[in-house]
């Protein structure tokens, strides 16, 4: 069972780790959304990984600014 404080706690957490990928998605090209499904474990990380190793969409305008 989840204490009074626990369940706050996770919520502030969850927001902790969603904001971020709410506000990376879009330079990527991909929808805002798709930073909710960050929150299961294995997810979050995989779609990390796909940000870490994608071009940002703007690169192609400026590409000398992303090398």
């Amino acid at each position: 069972m989840v204490s009074v404080l626990g369940m706050p706690m996770l919520i502030l957490m969850a927001a902790l780790w969603v904001i971020p990928f709410w506000m990376l998605l879009p330079k990527f090209g991909l929808s805002k959304w798709i930073s909710l499904i960050s929150i299961v474990p294995l997810l979050g990380i995989l779609l990390l990984w796909l940000i870490a190793f994608r071009r940002p969409v703007h690169a192609e305008i400026n590409p000398e600014v992303f090398e």
